[in-house]
């Protein structure tokens, strides 16, 4: 029922670190068949690829496994950078379109679970995605969901087990259903920046994503289109490294509802501090709230905290209803506006 994509294009070494996890933590049977969409031929990539290809047939010999080459083109508009934003877009395009229109692929999927080629995965990434694929499959107040935490960072992060849900879409290792991508979004797909697309209110249409407090993906590219931006956050984020079995857990807290009553609740019952105080380490007990008025003012605050302050769409990036949390020095800390 899940297809498990991942896009590549030149840097052989990083994708030979990402199907290497994905080999150690697949679940084998006949389950997550996996597509490797190269952006052209080049030659060291095909060799991982081929590499991995008979790996796989040896330990999980029922599983799909499908090596795909999109045509390379030239530079398009702009050149640079933003070529290569073009180009990587264009790429998921292609790589959806084939996956569910091409009868030798999976069209049935019913998900895709999407990884770069510079993403290393949890021991636990598959059963999450396992876990989160009937909320996504029943509930319409969801978008996706992500592997992925912004301010996953270590010293940031303490609950390996906890899911929340977020206006933000992070990306970086996530999955949704055929309803929404195949039907919805790709008819619409952009020719750039397709993620900052994705975050915009006509795509978003106020659903949430669901994300994991300790990042079940690792991005360790240093080259690539976005140029490690944000390089500093990156280095620093936590891989989970604790198996949790989400399967076996009540996941009921996570329903639009209940998580409408209660998130909220909890942040606006913690005790509510200063900026500096938090950041001093003057806070014994916890929970705390740091109040923000205005995305300018989280702004200044996330950075004196040392989280990401930057939004999307008006959206703080692992934002629910404007609340952040992150952990510091063992105590829960939420930025909010109320």
């Amino acid at each position: 029922d899940t297809t498990l994509l991942v896009i590549c294009h030149d840097r052989a070494d990083y994708l030979e670190r990402t199907l290497g996890a994905v080999l150690r933590y697949h679940p084998g049977e006949d389950t997550v068949p996996i597509i490797i969409s190269q952006d052209g031929n080049d030659a060291k990539v095909v060799g991982v690829v081929d590499a991995f290809r008979a790996q796989f047939a040896a330990k999980h010999p029922r599983v799909r496994f499908h090596h795909i080459h999109r045509p390379q083109e030239g530079n398009l508009r702009g050149g640079g950078r933003q070529d290569g934003y073009q180009k990587l877009a264009q790429h998921f395009g292609w790589a959806f379109r084939r996956l569910w229109e091409d009868p030798a692929l999976t069209p049935g999927a019913a998900r895709v679970i999407v990884l770069e080629e510079d993403l290393e995965v949890a021991p636990d990434f598959f059963e999450l995605f396992g876990a989160l694929a009937p909320l996504l499959d029943t509930d319409p107040t969801l978008l996706a969901a992500s592997a992925w935490n912004d301010n996953g960072q270590r010293g940031h992060v303490a609950e390996p087990a906890a899911l929340l849900r977020s206006d933000f879409f992070p990306g970086l290792g996530w999955m949704a259903t055929a309803a929404v991508l195949r039907d919805e979004l790709l008819p619409k797909w952009p020719k750039g920046y397709w993620d900052d697309w994705l975050r915009e209110p006509a795509q978003r249409r106020g659903r949430h994503t669901l994300r994991p407090e300790i990042c079940r993906t690792f991005h360790f590219g240093i080259k690539g289109t976005s140029n490690m931006q944000y390089g500093d956050y990156l280095t620093q984020i936590k891989l989970n490294d604790e198996f949790v079995a989400f399967g076996a857990l009540d996941l009921g807290y996570l329903g639009a509802e209940r998580w409408a009553r209660e998130y909220p609740a909890a942040a606006r019952a913690a005790r509510e501090v200063r900026t500096e105080e938090v950041k001093r380490n003057q806070i014994s007990k916890g929970p705390v709230r740091v109040k923000f008025n205005g995305i300018q003012d989280f702004a200044r605050k996330a950075k004196m905290l040392g989280i990401m302050d930057n939004e999307k769409a008006g959206v703080p990036r692992t934002a629910y209803k404007n609340i952040v949390e992150f952990w510091h020095n063992g105590i829960k800390v939420y930025v909010s506006d109320i």
